[in-house]
């Protein structure tokens, strides 16, 4: 999957914004088409001074990091959705949600499953 460099652009930095949340890809026709991002805000003082916070690992390696990773599961899903979700600015996981079309399979009366 070809993905250009402004979406990637897009994709990196939203991540990389989000204290608590989470970002979906979504793909159809083999076609990166959609970024949906739910974001949650913790109001003690902590979570507060850490979003004040500038990040320790540079933003050119997260960057590198995680376009390397998420190649690996956009790289053969034709259908489906990406889910990062992150937890204190890091991501604690990477869902993969592939869904297949079967147009030769047809139900009781013909029409689709």
């Amino acid at each position: 999957m070809i993905i250009s460099g402004e979406a990637w652009t897009l994709i990196e930095d939203e991540v990389i914004d989000t204290g608590y949340g989470t970002v979906i890809l979504t793909v159809q026709d083999g076609r990166l088409i959609q970024l949906e991002k739910t974001e949650k805000f913790r109001l003690d003082a902590v979570s507060i001074s850490k979003k004040k916070e500038k990040r320790t690992l540079s933003n050119k390696q997260i960057h590198e990091n995680l376009r390397k990773k998420l190649n690996c599961y956009l790289k053969d899903i034709k259908f489906g959705q990406i889910s990062i979700n992150i937890k204190d600015y890091k991501v604690a996981q990477i869902e993969k949600l592939e869904k297949h079309r079967f147009e030769d399979l047809q139900g009781l009366y013909g029409d689709g499953i």
